[in-house]
Order: C-alpha cells, then structure tokens, then sequence
C-alpha cells in the first residue's frame, strides 16, 4: 500500500507542477490583456478631462487617476518579466576521471567466459 501512495503522491506532484508553468502563462497572458486595456484608457480620461466643467466646485483628480493606472501598470509589467527561478552560481569539478596506471581496474583480473 505504501508502495502505491509513493507513486501516487509522485504523479501528483508532476501534474501539479505542470499545471503551475501553465497557469503562469496564461496568468501572463491575461496581465498583458490587462496591461493593453489600461493604455486604452488613457485617451478616456483625457477625453473626460477635457468635458470637465471647469465651474463645478468639486473637481475630479484626473492626474492622480493617471498615477494610479501607472503605478498598477508598473506592477504588472513587473509580474509579467519577474524570472521565476533565481539564478544560481554553478561550482566547477575539478576531478580526473581517466584511469590510470594504478587503477583499481588495472589491478582486478579479468573474468572469463566459464565455457572456456
């Protein structure tokens, strides 16, 4: 029973972990859909902007409207390119791995057939 959890759990987490590279595309993919809805906005709120009564005593903060749509642009622009994986620093190996004179190897005899 053992035996068959561990296989189990085991394909479990591969699906898991290719769903997850899959659902980062297509979370990326959404984000730019966001991100591309966002910078069509923009000509709308200069549009507004410019029907504003300029005599209303209450009057609406186009730029910190603007600000608030970079700001959240800027966040999503720092999802879509953020790297998922910190890249890590490879340590060289340095070993010979030829044999040599010496060699274990040389220094075994050879087994022959037991038909001979």
């Amino acid at each position: 029973m053992k035996f068959t959890r561990k296989y189990l759990f085991a394909i479990c987490l591969l699906a898991l972990s290719s769903t997850v590279y899959a659902s980062n595309a297509e979370m990326n993919t959404t984000l730019a859909r966001i991100n591309t809805t966002l910078n069509q906005i923009n000509p709308l709120i200069n549009l507004a902007k410019q029907q504003e009564n300029t005599n209303a005593r209450v009057k609406f903060q186009f730029d910190a409207l603007r600000n608030d749509i970079s700001r959240i642009q800027s966040g999503i622009l720092k999802a879509i390119n953020r790297v998922s994986i910190q890249p890590r620093t490879v340590t060289p190996l340095f070993g010979d791995y030829l044999p040599t004179q010496n060699s274990l190897l040389k220094q075994q005899p050879i087994i022959q057939d037991e038909k001979q």
